[in-house]
């Protein structure tokens, strides 16, 4: 009978795990922490931890080979709603990622087209993330 390590379990890089490790993000799933960020996520590598973060921020973060951390720290840094992230899906449309400071626990006002799908996510900090499909917008 094969022991199974409930706590640590063995999830390697090859085989099936493999496979679902590479298409985890086009799905909306990131490996949460992964080897060789623990200083920046705080905890050691856990390779079977895997977080749902959605699409088509997971696939940014894989192309970036960023952990969450450093994703919240990039769109905080580089967007704002007036200056977005423009993410070109392979769906041929447009995706604009920005950063929402929530200071204060005042309300904020977004601006968003009722014909413009959106997402809200908060961050557990002081913010969240808009990200709003262009798809339906005119050119």
């Amino acid at each position: 009978m094969t022991q199974i390590d409930f706590i640590c379990p063995h999830f390697p890089y090859t085989g099936i795990c493999g496979e679902f490790r590479a298409t985890a993000p086009r799905f909306g799933f990131v490996e949460r922490y992964v080897s060789g960020k623990e200083q920046i996520a705080g905890i050691g590598a856990e390779p079977w931890h895997f977080r749902y973060v959605g699409y088509p921020h997971s696939v940014i973060m894989a192309e970036k080979d960023m952990a969450l951390e450093e994703y919240i720290c990039f769109l905080k840094e580089t967007t704002d709603l007036r200056h977005p992230y423009i993410y070109n899906s392979s769906k041929a449309d447009k995706i604009e990622i920005s950063y929402v400071f929530l200071d204060g626990g005042y309300s904020v006002k977004l601006d968003v087209s009722e014909m413009s799908p959106y997402m809200i996510s908060g961050t557990n900090e002081e913010g969240a993330i808009l990200s709003r499909s262009r798809e339906y917008y005119a050119s």
